[in-house]
């Protein structure tokens, strides 16, 4: 176990060296954020299930500037991304209990 535990331990070294300094620039407002993007000079924030079906544009302070409700439930977002053209998605694919059939991603166009 000792043979494993040392490649382990001086690989995760390896991978964190280096990695800078981590500087908290803004306490979130939200209370569970599943997700957030930046794109289009914003940041966009999602929250996880249990959660409204809004989407929160940020400020760089992290203080809510927008929310643009979306028309299709919350059942369990996960995560955000966009493209290149700034077209955003949503992953409505969580599923802890494995028992959704109903697994989605949606767009929002601009």
């Amino acid at each position: 176990m000792k043979c494993a535990i040392v490649p382990f331990l001086l690989l995760t070294l390896a991978c964190t060296a280096g990695s800078g300094i981590l500087i908290r620039v803004a306490a979130l407002p939200l209370s569970e954020v599943s997700g957030i993007e930046y794109t289009g000079n914003a940041l966009w924030a999602i929250e996880d299930s249990g959660n409204k079906n809004i989407l929160y544009r940020l400020s760089d302070a992290g203080e809510i500037t927008a929310q643009i409700a979306i028309a299709c439930k919350n059942k369990d977002w996960e995560d955000i991304t966009s493209d290149t053209e700034g077209n955003l998605y949503i992953g409505d694919f969580g599923n802890n209990d494995n028992d959704r059939d109903d697994l989605a991603i949606y767009k929002i166009g601009h």
